[in-house]
């Protein structure tokens, strides 16, 4: 009997043995998951603040734009507001910005139409940069489906400049 004890001591030894370091390769693999779900969450969080610290460095001008859709022509030269008067469906409405960089930096412009006039504007350019002292013109047309209702129409365009 004396043999059987100690047979039975030695597996319990060792059965405690391999307990002890399962137990340590759980603390382990929990240290390792939780160090890498922070350090995901940091990068994503980094990431984020970049992208709206980025933003944030660009200057934006936002102008209303005001169409009414009628039978006959008119005009409004309003220089505040991108008014195309009243454009008949199916004609083209058409008004003019004038892009100059005065500083020594070149710059970005970036430009987006919402509204109910959006899929009826266009711009001339897009998306594109002026040196320092550079000068631009650019178009903002205007055409109305042939189904639009005779009424007045809103939109924005904003102009992104970096």
């Amino acid at each position: 009997m004396v043999k059987t004890t100690k047979i039975k001591s030695k597996v319990s030894k060792l059965g405690k043995k391999t307990l002890g370091i399962n137990k340590e390769q759980k603390i382990n693999k929990r240290f390792v998951i939780s160090f890498l779900v922070v350090l995901v969450l940091v990068l994503v969080l980094v990431n984020i603040w970049s992208f709206y610290r980025e933003r944030s460095l660009w200057e934006k001008k936002v102008f209303d734009i005001k169409v009414y859709v009628g039978d006959t022509l008119g005009f409004d030269v309003n220089a505040e507001l991108l008014v195309f008067g009243i454009v008949p469906r199916g004609a083209v409405g058409k008004r003019f910005i004038e892009f100059k960089n005065d500083s020594n930096i070149r710059k970005k412009i970036d430009m987006s139409v919402y509204g109910e006039v959006a899929p009826w504007v266009w711009v001339s350019d897009n998306h594109f940069y002026l040196d320092p002292d550079q000068y631009r013109k650019i178009t903002v047309s205007l055409k109305p489906s042939q189904d639009a209702e005779k009424r007045e129409y809103h939109g924005k365009l904003v102009i992104l400049i970096k």
